[in-house]
């Protein structure tokens, strides 16, 4: 037997003459609407994959890709970017210590590859997915963090051999803007699939062929996927590298 989950919606976030809904209560609406089975049972959780994002709300890689619900753990971040492992072989955090940036995504690395068990036979897949159009990597590509900016500014100098290297490339090349950004985008992908390898979590795994890893720059108006060639470092459509 199903029932029906009532939910009262704030009434002021409304505006009455535009009809202009507020996005909690689109949520609350949702919410009130949904038809719930009498017994609920979780979709299984056997992620394959692990997936590393931007926290970009144009892209949802559940949707987008097709990607199914419990096959894969989304963790995602300004740019999509792995940081160094700054952290490797120095033991322990101490209390009081400086937590290192890097500690997010090495413990999630850390919870894939160690506590999740695959079926026998199957390989562990890791995927760093960068986009077109990507606000963050303008902001990098720019430099515009402003004064109040301190955390972003921190976290996107982490780019800064990687705008410097593009920028080179860009003058010597006679780029525009667009086509530096898109470099500066598959540059920053290539540099976090260099930094992913130098966890030792995931070295170990990848010796063991238990884990492949993947890097990827998404288009986000199609959302067509351009695959990093683990041989030439290039990007290649991922259709016409199947096709091959």
């Amino acid at each position: 037997m199903k029932r029906r989950v009532r939910y009262r919606l704030h009434a002021t976030a409304v505006n009455k003459d535009s009809g202009y809904m507020s996005i909690m209560d689109k949520i609350r609406l949702q919410q009130a609407l949904a038809v719930l089975p009498s017994h609920h049972t979780p979709p299984k959780h056997q992620p394959e994959m692990l997936y590393i994002g931007c926290v970009d709300a144009r892209l949802d890689p559940i949707d987008d890709i097709g990607i199914d619900k419990g096959k894969a753990l989304i963790f995602r971040n300004i740019g999509a970017l792995v940081l160094k492992d700054g952290h490797a072989g120095s033991g322990t955090i101490s209390a009081g210590s400086e937590i290192p940036q890097n500690i997010s995504v090495g413990a999630v690395l850390e919870f894939f590859l160690n506590h999740i068990p695959v079926e026998r036979g199957k390989v562990k897949h890791i995927v760093v997915s960068g986009h077109t159009d990507c606000g963050g990597l303008k902001a990098c590509q720019n430099e515009e963090c402003g004064k109040h900016d301190h955390h972003l500014s921190h976290y996107l100098e982490n780019l800064k051999d990687v705008r410097t290297r593009v920028r080179n490339e860009a003058k010597a090349k006679g780029w525009n803007d667009a086509q530096l950004l898109h470099a500066l985008e598959e540059e920053s992908v290539r540099q976090s699939m260099a930094n992913l390898q130098g966890y030792p979590v995931v070295r170990k795994a990848m010796e063991e062929g238990a884990v492949e890893v993947h890097g990827w720059v998404i288009d986000t108006a199609t959302q067509r996927i351009l695959e990093m060639n683990p041989k030439t470092l290039e990007f290649e459509p991922m259709a016409a590298r199947r096709a091959s």
